[in-house]
């Protein structure tokens, strides 16, 4: 009897065993969009980086964050327009840099590379001279579907939307985010850049492979 006991003893644990190094597998895949927590954010220039931020033309806006440098997804979001006393078109005016590597559109989860509008059917680059394009609005409240800037392929909150997966840049410690007004000083116009609701949210897990990546096109995020 107690030969059997054993032998039934081996076989359960066997299976344990083989079982048991699945669950972790499982259960980091079924969380893979589960947002952890929102990493605190510093800043030099603000206490509260929620707040609404100016850039003027040629300037620079930097806020800091610290990682743990876990396998996890980083997403940058953030709102951003032109200040203007309407809504009007767009400029290529908001360069962007982690830990002063540049993110180009393939970081962009939350846009299309190309857009069209009622005004501008033949198409504008997302990303170009690299620079990401900024609407020019006089808050960010959403645009009307009347309004022939109005970019087609968005919704009407998104045009001053931007989410980023900055997992590729993130190190472990401190990491400094700087977000920079590209526009020229003009002796007619200002082009100040408003910034506002910034974040960075920790998802459970990266994607192993590019083409795994959510793409978020359409409504907020």
């Amino acid at each position: 009897m107690k030969i059997h006991r054993s032998i039934f003893i081996f076989f359960l644990a066997a299976a344990c065993a083989s079982v048991l190094p699945l669950w972790p597998a499982l259960r980091e895949n079924s969380a893979e969009e589960e947002i952890l927590y929102e990493a605190e954010l510093e800043s030099e220039d603000i206490e509260e980086v929620s707040e609404e931020i100016k850039v003027e033309e040629l300037k620079m806006f930097n806020f800091e964050f610290e990682s743990d440098r876990q396998p996890r997804q980083y997403r940058l979001y953030f709102k951003a327009r032109m200040d203007f006393k309407y809504v009007s078109g767009a400029n290529h005016a908001l360069a962007l840099k982690v830990n002063e590597k540049e993110i180009g559109v393939d970081k962009l989860i939350n846009k299309p590379d190309f857009f069209t509008s009622k005004r501008v059917s033949s198409g504008t680059m997302m990303f170009s001279r690299k620079a990401f394009v900024v609407f020019m609005a006089p808050d960010f409240d959403p645009i009307p579907e009347d309004v022939i800037y109005r970019p087609l392929e968005f919704d009407e909150s998104q045009p001053f939307e931007f989410v980023f997966d900055i997992s590729e840049y993130v190190v472990k410690g401190k990491n400094t985010v700087t977000l920079k007004n590209t526009t020229q000083p003009d002796e007619k116009y200002r082009y100040i850049l408003h910034l506002k609701d910034m974040r960075i949210d920790v998802l459970k897990a990266a994607p192993n492979k590019k083409e795994d990546q959510p793409i978020i096109k359409k409504g907020r995020y």
